[in-house]
């Protein structure tokens, strides 16, 4: 993406806007890293220490089929090295087949020095600590270390390094591991890391720790046939027990089947680099079955989408400018979102009767008419086949954990098959960089999201930014959605699909651009806007819009644009402090200027991308002054403010034009429009349950769902 380009686009929107006092505010709330770590790593002398007394240490010699000792500590035989007491232990050189036992009683650390060695193992772990006080692992700087290992040993154990107690690698040398079974290193107990270059490849995990990881300036690199980073195990019971991941510096790439970095604890990383590839990347990512199509067009996202009015999906130099160069399909086409097709260039008449398809309409004997070549007992099997896939198939997120997470000062780059970042408690970002591709959604949290400062740029996801509770503060976002943009949404919530559930997002601050298929902006519960700016580019089809809420969405300061289809189109709620201009448009071609009442441009937005109905929110709109809207040399109309919400070409429902749907929002209030949608379901549950008719004048679709993806 370019990012100057992208600067340049923001910045002319939003000063012609006139949000320099939005800016300052933002500014303000800029935060700033604290200088002391956030992390709560504990390293002892002994696992800090790279260094060893050669005099007193034991040297092993590996030398093809034999090995030998200097000292007493060690039993050496032709296929093993078992220590058996604490001390300080020196491997070098090669050897063809055998493994180092660790079973010592001592209360002494055990110090394994590895000082440039070969080792091959087919008989289990090539490192195996069967009993220690501790082991403390130095790969000796400016040395080369392999270690390959297969099969299972006598305990049953397998993988490149397994010990069932502490373990403390450090040291600046470069250790490889190619684990053909098990895990690259396994710890049953804790495991640190400090100043390693470890690069591991391994059958199933990467690296799996039962009670917490701590990495210090490492760099590692993992590619893993399970998950690259675990920590975590359970009870007796099967449930989780908590491990925590703490990452200060250093760089992490991971390659994994499954989840990139995974824990059933609190993941907190600072000022480090982390690079993950899950489940084969975003491309690989499971069909979502979109809930206003009740799984009739089940699929990535990609055959939903629908050509812009210049004939291609995402524009060239818009921010946010889609990555893959794929094309969408045209409405007729292949419907959107909750879209009946149109059939022969008509929309049908909806009278209890399936329309007519290709001239030809169906046999109603209980079934659904083929699709696409496909029969319903197909299509069911089908869904269920995916479903059930989806269900049981291990996760592949780039970063998960069953707790929360916190990134300060990271520069993360994920492309992942579902979630790229996934707490299910809350995630804070306090600082960094985000390039993200994602088969589900972006960044998501159960609870609470927190993004108080950061570059975060989504080229692709489902979903990008959703939490039961978000709050952006500042920093600069950028998403491409194939659903919503920024969702809010509590999954406990027993609420119905118009209820408000409870959930908010606040934004404080910051510059966010959503380009979205699905809705840009979804409130399941509220939202308030207290400063900073966002763009939404939002859906072209008329079952979702550029901004939607079920509560209120209050505007007390900063720049909203806001651009979609009006099928479902809302606007903020009239309690805003800012005032807001809504524009009904009918060729979205051409620049659209909102100028003073002496010429002056006090905003203006320009799109490739086809939409119907435009919000503009900003401070520069003053209550008593008149302003005149343009498109090109067209005057699209005249407004003097004098209610918090005007409306241009448009009514103040939803839609262009005189019409509007059962229990539309007369006044703009969205949350009685809610209100009253409920009540006419109530009353008319055959009727109003599934479906609302729209006036031919008000540019929507004659037949829609309401119902919204979560």
């Amino acid at each position: 993406m370019n990012k100057t380009k992208y600067l340049s686009a923001v910045l002319s929107v939003f000063l012609a806007a006139g949000c320099t006092q939005t800016g300052a505010a933002v500014n303000e709330r800029t935060v700033t890293v604290s200088a002391e770590s956030i992390v709560n790593m504990k390293f002892t002398e002994d696992e800090l220490n790279e260094t060893y007394d050669d005099a007193t240490a034991e040297h092993i010699r590996l030398n093809g089929s034999d090995v030998t000792s200097d000292g007493k500590g060690a039993v050496c035989k032709d296929t093993s090295v078992t220590i058996t007491k604490g001390g300080t232990y020196v491997f070098s050189g090669s050897w063809d087949e055998g493994q180092i036992i660790v079973d010592s009683e001592d209360e002494t650390i055990v110090h394994l020095v590895l000082n440039g060695v070969s080792i091959e193992s087919t008989s289990g772990p090539a490192v195996y600590v069967r009993n220690a006080e501790e082991t403390v692992l130095t790969v000796l700087t400016g040395t080369t270390n392999t270690i390959t290992a297969s099969g299972e040993n006598e305990d049953e154990k397998k993988g490149g390094i397994y010990a069932k107690d502490d373990l403390a690698v450090n040291g600046g040398g470069n250790l490889d591991i190619t684990a053909g079974d098990g895990d690259g290193i396994h710890a049953g107990d804790e495991l640190k890391l400090i100043n390693a270059i470890l690069s591991i490849q391994a059958d199933s995990d990467g690296m799996d720790v039962n009670e917490g990881l701590a990495v210090k300036d490492c760099i590692l690199t993992l590619k893993a046939g399970k998950d690259g980073i675990k920590a975590g195990d359970t009870d007796d019971s099967g449930n989780d027990i908590p491990a925590d991941i703490e990452i200060s510096g250093g760089v992490i790439k991971v390659t994994a089947e499954d989840d990139g970095i995974q824990t059933t604890g609190n993941l907190t990383a600072e000022n480090c680099e982390l690079n993950t590839e899950a489940g084969g990347g975003h491309e690989n990512a499971q069909p979502h079955t979109n809930e206003m199509t009740h799984g009739l067009f089940s699929g990535s996202g990609n055959e939903n989408r629908l050509e812009s009015n210049s004939g291609s999906l995402f524009p060239q130099g818009r921010p946010g400018e889609w990555q893959e160069g794929s094309e969408g399909e045209s409405e007729k086409q292949r419907p959107g979102f909750g879209m009946m097709p149109e059939m022969n260039g008509e929309w049908p008449e909806m009278g209890g009767e399936m329309p007519e398809m290709n001239g030809e309409r169906p046999e109603m004997n209980g079934e659904m008419p083929e699709r696409n070549g496909m029969s319903q007992e197909a299509q069911e099997e089908n869904n269920s086949s995916s479903d059930t896939e989806t269900d049981e198939t291990e996760t592949s997120a780039g970063i998960k954990a069953d707790g929360s997470i916190l990134l300060a000062g990271t520069t993360v780059s994920i492309d992942s098959a579902d979630d790229a970042i996934n707490a299910d408690g809350d995630l804070t970002v306090n600082s960094g960089t985000f390039t993200i591709l994602a088969g589900d959604d972006g960044m998501h949290a159960d609870k609470q999201m927190t993004i108080h400062s950061g570059e975060i740029t989504m080229n692709s996801c489902y979903e990008g930014l959703e939490a039961k509770n978000l709050t952006i503060n500042d920093g600069m976002i950028v998403i491409i959605a194939k659903d919503d943009g920024i969702n809010t949404v509590d999954g406990d919530a027993n609420t119905g699909e118009f209820e408000d559930d409870g959930s908010m997002l606040t934004i404080n601050g910051g510059s966010i651009t959503v380009t979205a298929d699905g809705d840009g902006i979804d409130c399941n519960g509220s939202g308030v806007m207290n400063g900073g700016s966002v763009i939404v580019y939002g859906p072209v089809t008329n079952a979702n819009s550029a901004m939607d809420y079920n509560g209120t969405f209050v505007i007390n300061g900063g720049t909203l644009i806001a651009a979609g289809s009006s099928g479902m189109a809302a606007v903020p709620s009239e309690n805003s402090k800012v005032n807001v201009i809504a524009i009904g448009i009918t060729n979205s071609s051409g620049k659209i200027e909102v100028k003073d009442s002496s010429g002056k441009t006090a905003a203006e937005f320009e799109s490739d991308r086809t939409f119907s109905d435009l919000i503009i929110a900003s401070e520069a709109f003053k209550t008593g002054s008149t302003y005149t809207i343009t498109q090109g040399s067209q005057t699209l109309g005249e407004v003097t403010i004098s209610e918090t919400v005007s409306y241009v070409n448009r009514n103040a429902g939803s839609g262009m034009g005189g019409g509007l749907r059962p229990g539309g929002f007369q006044e703009g209030n969205r949350e009685q429009w809610n209100a009253n949608r409920k009540q006419d379901m109530q009353q008319n549950p055959d009727s109003g349950s599934k479906t609302d008719e729209g006036s031919e004048d008000s540019g929507t679709s004659e037949n829609f769902s309401e119902t919204k993806p979560l």
